[in-house]
């Protein structure tokens, strides 16, 4: 007889567009799950109990107590593109490498969100600037530089890279190469949470991908690499950090932290239809958490 009244009221909450309450009676928003053992997230907006993301997957949640406030399509792989670069700098700082250490490299950096139309073919840098032009103007040319510093192969430094996947528990993650050119290059929003978190941890990945942009000089003079993460200090929410990605097959990519009152919060979007698409929906998330849910 319970199971049968339980099936109504679901039923009704389905036709209706009820808001379904969890079983502390909680309202839960659309796309919303509360882990067992998680602190029970306070709904403070119940009129609000939707949210319309363009990305194939989207993910926000708690940075410290891993409570989910959003989730679409967490478990679906996707090609990551240069979210990719994230594991590559972790391997990469595996190797305890010099960062004033010099190296041959020629990379033209014309196009490559640099502030000036000038050509830059650069062929002497120190391995702080193949790091950092990894990182912050996502250079697949000084990616590929790193891991040519490191002395091991490609083929190996990417099973380091699946290997460290493996350690860090990311099961539906697997790497083709570094620099995420490659549609091999799959994860999950659910999975990049768990890399995120672990680059934060090295204050070198963390510095590189929170500055709006590196200056650095070549024998050409002064260079300065924009971020391709037009969120970083945006007005309206804090966000401290992040790495994006695109390619063809992944569409446009961002994962981010960010602060929302005195909450960091962890977004992931993948898939999405555009370069504005994937701000607008990384913007959407963070409003999502501040309007809808008690974060102090």
């Amino acid at each position: 007889m319970l199971a049968k009244i339980l099936f109504i009221i679901l039923s009704a909450s389905q036709i209706f567009n009820l808001p379904i309450l969890n079983k502390e009676g909680v309202v839960l928003g659309n796309n919303t799950s509360v882990t067992e053992n998680q602190t029970v997230l306070e709904k403070n907006n119940y009129q609000n109990i939707g949210l319309l993301i363009s990305a194939r997957s989207a993910l926000a949640i708690d940075a410290v107590n891993g409570v989910v406030f959003y989730n679409k399509n967490i478990d679906a792989q996707h090609p990551i593109a240069s979210i990719s670069k994230l594991m590559s700098a972790l391997v990469f700082l595996d190797f305890n490498k010099d960062f004033n250490q010099p190296f041959n490299l020629t990379i033209n950096l014309k196009g490559e969100n640099l502030s000036n139309d000038q050509d830059s073919t650069v062929n002497t840098l120190i391995l702080n600037d193949l790091f950092y032009a990894s990182l912050v103007g996502s250079l697949n040319d000084a990616t590929l530089g790193l891991v040519k510093a490191t002395g091991v192969s490609q083929d190996e430094f990417v099973a380091r890279m699946n290997d460290k996947a493996h350690i860090l528990g990311m099961h539906n993650t697997f790497f083709a190469e570094p620099t995420g050119l490659s549609e091999k290059n799959i994860s999950t929003a659910k999975d990049l949470i768990l890399l995120f978190k672990e680059a934060l941890k090295k204050e070198e990945i963390k510095k590189a991908i929170s500055i709006q942009k590196y200056i650095f000089m070549t024998s050409g003079g002064q260079r300065v690499i924009n971020n391709t993460n037009l969120l970083l200090n945006n007005s309206f929410f804090d966000v401290g950090g992040g790495k994006t990605g695109y390619t063809q097959e992944a569409g446009h990519c961002l994962i981010t932290q960010g602060r929302v009152k005195s909450k960091n919060i962890i977004s992931v979007v993948l898939g999405a239809e555009s370069e504005n698409a994937r701000f607008q929906d990384t913007k959407a998330l963070y409003w999502w958490v501040e309007n809808n849910y008690s974060t102090d």
